[in-house]
C-alpha cells in the first residue's frame, strides 16, 4: 500500500525502540513527478507496479480519469499476449513513451 510507485518513503528500524516511518514523497513539478516514475519504471514493469504509477498520476492530477483508463488498456496482460519477460519489457515501452508524450504536453 505505502510503495514508492504510489509516492511514499518507508523507512522502519527493528528491535527495541524501533518505529516506521512513512512519508508521501512531494516533488515540485509534474514533470519532476513524471521523471520520478520513468527512472522507477525503467527497462521492465510488471502490471502491479504499473497500476500503482497510472493511480498516483491520477491522485496527483496528472492523467485524467480517461486517460488513466486508456493506460490502463493499453498495459493490461491480457492486451499484451506475449510470455514473461516480453510482456512486462513491452508494457515499460508502452508506458514509458506515453509518459514523455505527456511531459512535453502539459
Amino acid at each position: 500500500r505505502f510503495t514508492i510507485e504510489r509516492g511514499y518513503f518507508v523507512e522502519s528500524k527493528r528491535g527495541g525502540g524501533g518505529f516506521i516511518r512513512i512519508v508521501r514523497v512531494e516533488l515540485h513539478s509534474k514533470k519532476d513527478l513524471i521523471d520520478e516514475v520513468l527512472d522507477q519504471i525503467g527497462l521492465s514493469i510488471p502490471q502491479t507496479a504499473a497500476e500503482h504509477i497510472i493511480h498516483r498520476l491520477l491522485d496527483e492530477e496528472i492523467l485524467t480519469n480517461r486517460e488513466a483508463k486508456l493506460v490502463l488498456a493499453a498495459t493490461h496482460r491480457a492486451h499484451l499476449p506475449l510470455p514473461l519477460p516480453a510482456r512486462d519489457e513491452l508494457r515499460a515501452i508502452i508506458l514509458t513513451g506515453m509518459l514523455n508524450t505527456l511531459k512535453y504536453e502539459k
